[in-house]
């Protein structure tokens, strides 16, 4: 039965959520009405333009130089670390061969235009030096942009809800001492006030894959998870932190329980509206025009 993220109290079909929704119900309940119960989404801008394209590089990385490993080691053995460089940095696609964003308009032009070359130098670089780390054991990732879905029940003063979940994970890697690891890759720019919401996205996928409705049963046990910001650049790496599953747990209830109630008030916030593209349109502002929650 298809799910949506407009149900309300009497459809059949499940709630979907996905990592996004939750994250922008807790931004802005009112946003969270227009981009996914009336799907009037803000203009795409080169920040989006730019993540669709190296996210686009970095899955097509993998394959390209999982046959290029041990030539790569040996070349950094032999005491050629930049020629070593070079040949990992081939591995991801040019311009003219990557996948781009459709709303890019540099595609024609067939070259970068919004940082995407750096970025992925930078990358190349990371990639390189945990390589050579690691001598190429559990280098490669176990799973590479792959779709999960899930399905749970869960109860809000007595009232059961269906709720479908639905993602994609940047990649999953095996831990050491088993288990697996979870992996985002972002390419906006690190603060350290960023830590707090990295969890909560990876504790999202961490309790979507325990479930035993879990479309990828093999990654229930995951153990770490990290994040990776080469723009900046910054990478982090620690075990599971299950406060912040519990914490996810807690704002899927509320996200469930707003639909029960279909209350979503606009939060008027002079910083936070300043950013959003709806603020025309928002009860919070504006008096003329109301969309119906």
């Amino acid at each position: 039965m298809k799910s949506s993220y407009g149900w309300k109290p009497g459809d059949e079909g499940p709630l979907r959520i996905s990592k996004s929704s939750l994250g922008t119900l807790k931004w802005c309940p009112q946003q969270y009405v227009f981009e996914y119960i009336h799907y009037i989404r803000g203009e795409t801008n080169e920040d989006m333009i730019r993540g669709t394209n190296v996210h686009n590089a970095l899955e097509a990385f993998y394959p390209n130089v999982e046959p290029l490993i041990s030539d790569i080691i040996d070349t950094a053995d032999e005491g050629k670390p930049h020629q070593a460089y070079d040949m990992l940095r081939k591995a991801f696609p040019g311009p003219k061969e990557c996948e781009r964003d459709e709303n890019d308009p540099f595609i024609e032009a067939g070259v970068w235009g919004y940082g995407e070359s750096e970025i992925l130098d930078n990358l190349a670089q990371d990639e390189l030096s945990r390589l050579l780390k690691t001598d190429g054991r559990n280098f490669m990732p176990v799973g590479n942009e792959i779709l999960v879905e899930a399905w749970e029940d869960i109860e809000v003063n007595g009232v059961t809800v269906p709720v479908h979940y639905k993602g994609f994970i940047d990649r999953i890697f095996k831990a050491r001492g088993g288990g697996y690891a979870l992996m985002e890759l972002k390419t906006g720019k690190w603060k350290d006030s960023k830590t707090s919401p990295m969890r909560q996205e990876m504790a999202f996928y961490a309790h979507m894959l325990s479930l035993p409705t879990c479309t990828v049963p093999e990654f229930a046990n995951i153990t770490h998870w990290g994040w990776r910001f080469p723009r900046t650049p910054h990478t982090y790496y620690e075990p599971v932190k299950k406060v912040s599953i519990s914490a996810v747990k807690k704002r899927l209830e509320v996200l469930v329980r707003s639909h029960l109630e279909q209350d979503f008030k606009a939060k008027a916030d002079p910083f936070k509206c300043s950013w959003c593209s709806h603020m025309q349109l928002c009860p919070a502002w504006t008096e003329e025009v109301m969309i119906d929650a």
